[in-house]
């Protein structure tokens, strides 16, 4: 999956090393977090709700939201690997 994908472009990352505490009193956990781009990332089923890492977004969490795989291939596919 994703963290494989990770592993391929020699990216350091963990998965849900941290809980945010959002503006409006609720945790959220993101599910992954990219050392190289100082970003989490929420990967999200296409029909899911993304309220908390919206929110996330807003209190100015560096969140990158992939909602259903069309969106994370299509992030995939854009990826270019810098040398």
């Amino acid at each position: 999956g994703f963290a494989r994908w990770l592993d391929e472009r020699k990216l350091t990352w963990a998965y849900e090393p941290h809980t945010l505490l959002l503006s409006d009193g609720r945790r959220y956990v993101p599910d992954f977090w990219v050392e190289e781009w100082q970003e989490y990332v929420e990967l999200n089923g296409a029909h899911l709700p993304t309220d908390k890492a919206d929110q996330a977004v807003a209190d100015g969490h560096h969140v990158r939201v992939l909602q259903g795989l069309p969106a994370i291939r299509a992030f995939q596919s854009s990826f270019v690997v810098v040398s």
